[in-house]
C-alpha cells in the first residue's frame, strides 16, 4: 500500500489548506473511518473514506480518496469547496494526513472489516450463537456420617441462577445435564444444560457424579433382580472412596459446607496440617490407661488420610497419618486403652513416644512419671 509523507502531502495542496486540514486531524472531527480494499486494470486500489465534522453539529462532510500501489489515484468530498475549487479541499487533506500518521490503524481497519463481515454471516445464519449462557450457583454439601465403624458419607446440592433450589432427586438431575434435558425446580427456575454453565471446578464436580451414575447403572444392569440404586438416594449421592478423596481436592479451592446426620449445616474448612490431638495416660491399679481428650475424629478415607475433626477437615503430615493409625483403630473398638504396668517398658520405649510424636498435648499421671526413666 502507497503511504504518503507529509511532504508529498504538501505538495499535494497549498499551505493555507495544509494548515487548515492539520487543525482538522488535531481537532479529532474525523469519525467513521474506513477502509475497503478491492482489484481493477491497475492492480490493487484502496478506499479509504471518512465523515468529518464541520464548524456546526449538524455539518459532516462525506470524504474519500483513493490509493493506487503509487498514487493517489482520485478523491472526492461532499463539501461545497471540493464542487467550486479545483485541487483537493481540506477535508480530503485532513483525511491524508490521518492516513500518514496511523498507517497501521488503515490495515486494522481492513482487517476488521473481513472480521466483522465474517461474524454478520455467521449470526445470520446459525441461531446457537444468538442464545445466551446463564452461569449456575452452586452449593456444595458434605454429608459426614458420624458412625465410626461404618462410615458412609454423601454429597448434595443446591443450584440456581440467584436463589439456590435444592437437588431433590440426584440421580434424575444428572440424567437431564448427560440427555440435555429440562429440569424444572419451581415456577422461577428451570435448569438446561444449553442454557445453564457451572464455573470450572463446580464443573469437575458435577463430572465426578456423572461417572457415579455411569457406574451406578452399569452395577444396576449386572443385578437385574434388584433396580434400586447403589449410589444415588434421593437428594443424596454416596461417595466411594477414591472419588471422596477426589472431591476433597476439588473442595481446598472452593466454599463448600459440611453437613451433619442432624442436618446442622456449618461452612466447610480443609486444612493441611496435622490433627490437633490430645491425650490423657493415667495409672490406675496396675493398668496404664491410654486415652484421647473430647470425640475420636471421624476418618474420611480408610488410609487415614482426611479426617474430620472439631467442625474441620484435616489432611495430616505422613508421619502422624503413619503413627495414628494404629492408635486410632484401637480407641474405634475401646474408648480407653488399658495396659498391664507389667509391659510398663515397651509402653515407655514404643507407645508413649508415638503418643507424643502425634499429639498437641500429653498429659502423664505423676504417679507414673516416677516410674519413667
Amino acid at each position: 500500500m502507497y503511504i504518503l509523507s507529509i511532504e508529498d502531502i504538501k505538495e499535494f495542496t497549498n499551505n493555507i489548506i495544509f494548515a487548515r486540514a492539520y487543525k482538522i486531524y488535531k481537532g479529532n472531527k474525523i469519525k467513521n473511518s474506513k477502509i475497503k480494499k478491492s482489484k481493477d486494470n491497475d492492480g490493487i486500489i484502496y478506499k479509504v473514506s471518512a465523515d468529518i465534522m464541520g464548524s456546526s453539529i449538524d455539518e459532516v462532510h462525506h470524504t474519500e480518496f483513493f490509493l493506487g500501489e503509487e498514487s493517489i489515484v482520485k478523491y472526492y468530498c461532499s463539501c461545497p469547496s471540493f464542487f467550486n475549487y479545483d485541487g483537493p479541499c481540506k477535508h480530503i487533506v485532513a483525511l491524508l494526513i490521518a492516513f500518514h500518521y496511523n498507517p497501521h490503524k488503515a490495515h486494522e481497519m481492513e482487517k476488521r472489516q473481513i472480521l466483522d463481515k465474517l461474524i454478520n454471516n455467521i449470526q445470520g445464519s446459525t441461531k446457537i450463537l444468538a442464545k445466551t449462557k446463564y452461569k449456575i450457583l452452586m452449593d456444595i454439601i458434605l454429608c459426614v456420617q458420624n458412625d465410626l465403624n461404618n462410615p458412609s458419607h454423601s454429597l448434595e446440592l443446591r443450584i440456581g441462577e440467584e436463589k439456590k433450589y435444592v437437588v431433590k432427586n440426584m440421580k434424575t438431575f444428572i440424567q437431564c445435564i448427560i440427555e440435555k434435558k429440562e429440569l424444572e425446580f419451581g415456577s422461577n427456575f428451570t435448569f438446561s444444560s444449553t442454557t445453564h454453565y457451572f464455573c470450572e471446578e463446580d464443573n469437575k464436580i458435577i463430572n465426578m457424579i456423572k461417572e457415579l451414575y455411569e457406574f451406578n447403572e452399569i452395577n444396576v444392569q449386572l443385578l437385574k433382580d434388584n433396580n434400586e440404586s447403589f449410589l444415588f438416594k434421593g437428594k443424596k449421592v454416596y461417595l466411594p472412596e477414591s472419588h471422596m478423596k477426589r472431591l476433597l481436592k476439588i473442595l481446598k479451592n472452593i466454599k463448600f459446607k459440611i453437613k451433619y446426620d442432624n442436618g446442622e449445616e456449618i461452612l466447610g474448612e480443609i486444612l493441611n496440617e496435622d490433627l490437633p490431638l490430645e491425650f490423657n495416660i493415667d495409672y490406675i491399679e496396675k493398668y496404664i490407661v491410654i486415652e484421647q481428650i473430647s470425640d475420636l475424629p471421624l476418618s474420611l478415607s480408610k488410609d487415614g488420610n482426611y479426617f474430620f475433626y472439631n467442625k474441620k477437615i484435616y489432611h495430616p503430615s505422613m508421619p502422624q497419618i503413619e503413627l495414628y493409625k494404629g492408635l486410632f483403630e484401637t480407641l474405634k473398638e475401646n474408648k480407653k486403652i488399658m495396659i498391664y504396668d507389667d509391659y510398663l517398658k515397651d509402653i515407655e520405649k514404643f507407645i508413649i513416644p508415638a503418643i507424643k510424636k502425634v499429639s498437641k498435648q500429653v498429659n502423664i499421671d505423676d504417679k507414673l512419671k516416677k516410674y519413667l526413666i
